[in-house]
């Protein structure tokens, strides 16, 4: 496997989990926020309805421009929202990966026999 950060230091270790635990609520912070941002502009564009097909009559400029924003907007908040799954996706395999080295490296360590206790030197 690769080298991570704290690689056989279980305080490095530690470190790297909380900060990748915070990553973690970050992102998913940003996709729930990002969420609601993408329902809200595509319920507003829903309500301009469809642009007119071909051979129809234009629609207003005004409608024209809020429609070309809202599509716009909504592009905008679908790509965050895209970025901010990735990086939670991203942050958890990464935390799994090192939850399970930590968690092989504890158990060489504890099925490593050392000296006993109780015989003389």
């Amino acid at each position: 496997m690769g080298h991570y950060a704290g690689a056989g230091d279980p305080a490095r270790t530690e470190s790297a989990l909380e900060t990748l635990a915070e990553i973690r609520s970050e992102a998913q912070a940003t996709v729930e926020r990002t969420q609601e941002t993408v329902a809200d502009l595509q319920g507003r564009l829903d309500a301009l309805g469809p642009a007119p097909g071909e051979g129809a009559p234009p629609e207003r400029a005004e409608v024209r421009q809020k429609r070309n924003k809202l599509e716009r907007d909504l592009s905008s908040y679908k790509s965050r929202k895209s970025l901010a799954e990735l990086a939670l996706a991203r942050a958890s395999s990464l935390q799994e990966r090192l939850s399970r080295e930590e968690r092989t490296r504890l158990i060489a360590h504890l099925l490593t026999q050392g000296p006993l206790p109780y015989l003389p030197g």
